[in-house]
């Protein structure tokens, strides 16, 4: 059982699998960013960027940083009251899918447009309405890594996170 591991394995364990996501992380970016820098050019590669700091920057706003809490309070609540822990959880998940669904509409309905007429790019209005359909997985898989964080569930969770990164390097070769 986790709970009576002692502190130093688990620590231990997690930082393992923490430095492995990490690295695959690391190596999924970099691949990604020469596949775009060859497949795109340098005027592609500049709205890429563009497309790519919006998501960086209205993906953790729309998530509220629940999924910290989410992680937090499963490992707090797990062993010492699991009723409390069904309720915080279906009530984080009803919150993020609110939330998506918000930010879906937001980044089709207003986002994409604005920044399509901001920059003059119409490529640029397409992948932020890409993105947006992505929000709802996104912040799903979001708080599916946080719980299973919170379960010291690392190697699960870094497999999500490592399979998230997968999928945008495919999504990339197939849109582009």
């Amino acid at each position: 059982m986790k709970g009576t591991e002692p502190i130093r394995n688990r620590l231990l364990r997690g930082g393992y699998f923490a430095l492995w996501g990490t690295v695959v992380s690391s190596v999924g970016s970099l691949t990604t960013s020469v596949i775009l820098a060859r497949l795109l050019g340098s005027e592609g590669l500049g709205v890429w960027t563009i497309f790519s700091i919006l998501g960086t920057v209205i993906i953790p706003l729309l998530s509220l940083s629940i999924p910290s809490a989410v992680t937090k309070y499963t490992s707090e609540l797990r062993t010492r009251s699991p009723d409390r822990l069904v309720v915080l959880l279906a009530s984080s998940l009803a919150v993020l899918l609110v939330v998506g669904v918000f930010g879906t509409l937001f980044t089709i309905l207003l986002v994409a447009p604005g920044a399509g007429r901001l920059y003059g790019e119409p490529v640029l209005v397409s992948m932020l309405m890409i993105m947006g359909l992505a929000f709802l997985g996104n912040f799903l898989a979001l708080f599916g890594s946080a719980v299973l964080a919170g379960f010291e569930e690392f190697q699960t969770s870094n497999l999500v996170g490592a399979v998230g990164m997968l999928s945008t390097a495919v999504l990339l070769l197939l849109f582009i």
